[in-house]
């Protein structure tokens, strides 16, 4: 059994081991330059165009933000605009009513003035004229009663 183990080595031959080595280094190197390199320099590619796009897509994000908020100042502007003038149409329309008004109710109050004035007239035109009616029946009335010319 010493036999058997003296004659196994552990160390390898060197040239055995150089001839695996070199076709391992040089798979290696080719491998970097054909496939590792140029695949790490798409991947740093594709990362720089992804946070470019990002970064791109924020500017326009910001962008948008801020138009937003233009609009909605602007917005709340002619809001505020609006309210001024329906307020001084409302102001304008309540006075040119109250002028209206105004002109209704003394053209009303004269009608009324005239209208009293008038009844007041023919009231007193009515009276006079009961009065000389009354006078005059009384007399005929008298008249008839008596049998005779009652003068007045």
């Amino acid at each position: 059994m010493l036999l058997a183990a003296a004659s196994f080595n552990i160390v390898p031959d060197p040239v055995f081991a150089v001839l695996m080595v070199v076709p391992f280094a040089v798979t290696a190197v080719g491998l970097h330059f054909l496939l590792f390199k140029p695949y790490v320099a798409y991947l740093e590619g594709r990362e720089l165009a992804t946070d470019g796009a990002r970064a791109e897509a924020q500017a326009l994000q910001d962008k948008a933000d801020a138009a937003l908020t233009e609009l909605e100042a602007r917005l709340a502007a002619a809001r505020e605009e609006a309210t001024a003038i329906r307020a001084s149409a409302r102001e304008a329309a309540l006075r040119t009513e109250a002028g209206i008004l105004g002109k209704a109710r003394a053209e009303a109050s004269e009608r009324l003035d005239a209208a009293l004035s008038e009844l007041a007239s023919e009231k007193e035109a009515a009276r006079s004229e009961v009065a000389t009616l009354a006078k005059t029946l009384s007399v005929e009335v008298a008249g008839r009663v008596l049998g005779r010319d009652v003068a007045a």
